[in-house]
């Protein structure tokens, strides 16, 4: 269960970082 969801918190993070690499808080809040 918890490797879909770090998967899934992984794609996001990702996908976030790419298009908002200026907010590298909002990955860890993601990650929290």
């Amino acid at each position: 269960m918890r490797a879909e969801m770090e998967a899934l918190i992984r794609s996001a993070d990702f996908l976030l970082g790419a298009e908002n690499a200026r907010l590298p808080r909002l990955s860890l809040r993601l990650s929290t």
